[in-house]
């Protein structure tokens, strides 16, 4: 009789710890499945989006330059950090982009020329910014604008899960419903269009990281006239009327002249 007990008693305490392993286990899915959905709530990490323009310097920035109007920027600065000391080693367009891309100055990346394949192959790909953001800490990455480098789909998707490239002109219809044979839009408005949908398209149970590349600071090279602005921001700010304090208090640089011109 004491064995018997004895064993029935074995055989409640292993039932009940069964149980109690099965209600643990439904306790760690409940409480993974709470933290899924709660994910942006429980994740601390920030969410990024990278305002990146194209060929300006300090001088067409409101905060410091009063004849220029960038007021959406200005605020940033207002309600954020102004860095007025940031330095590159190369200051050309599509090295100061690879050295962003990789994380190394140009002696290491070699991007020398625009469409050379160098940055994605002096160091390995997957270890840069954009793949690792996306395929170790999950992000959803997105970039849409200027890239000035190759771009093949099998090592863009490696860094980027939603990406288009454009560049070149100020005005285009070529992103509209209708093609060539469309309305022109400003390309400042499609970087704007663009990263738009990507944020309302977003999964919600992911961080994102987006990077919009804007082309409209640099001039239509070998185009005249070579910036061809936003209608209500030229018609608004820049009127081309002689009689507009831009060409009557505005004095241009002591060297932009002809002479000069050649002599450089």
């Amino acid at each position: 009789n004491a064995e018997k007990d004895a064993k029935e008693s074995t055989a409640k305490k292993d039932g009940k710890e069964n149980e109690k392993t099965k209600d643990d286990n439904a306790d760690q899915k409940n409480q993974k499945k709470e933290q899924q959905s709660n994910f942006n709530s429980d994740d601390n990490r920030l969410n990024i989006v990278l305002f990146y323009a194209d060929d300006w310097t300090m001088k067409v920035l409101g905060k410091l330059d009063p004849n220029v109007h960038t007021p959406n920027i200005d605020k940033m600065a207002d309600n954020g950090m102004l860095f007025v000391n940031n330095c590159v080693t190369t200051s050309v367009c599509w090295i100061s982009r690879a050295t962003l891309a990789t994380g190394t100055y140009y002696s290491r990346h070699l991007q020398a020329k625009p469409m050379q394949m160098n940055m994605y192959q002096t160091h390995p790909w997957n270890e840069t910014l954009f793949p690792r953001l996306k395929n170790e800490a999950g992000y959803h990455t997105g970039i849409f604008g200027k890239w000035h480098a190759p771009s093949p789909a099998y090592l863009m998707d490696v860094a980027f899960t939603k990406w288009r490239m454009y560049y070149g002109k100020h005005w285009t219809s070529d992103f509209g419903p209708f093609g060539s044979k469309g309305p022109k839009e400003h390309v400042t408005d499609i970087n704007r269009r663009h990263a738009i949908e990507f944020l309302e398209n977003r999964p919600r149970d992911k961080k994102f990281a987006l990077k919009v590349s804007f082309f409209a600071t640099h001039p239509e090279d070998a185009n005249i006239p070579s910036y061809k602005p936003m209608n209500w921001t030229r018609y608004s700010y820049y009127p081309d009327e002689k009689t507009h304090k831009n060409y009557t208090e505005i004095l241009p640089s002591k060297t932009a002249t002809d002479r000069h011109w050649k002599e450089l």
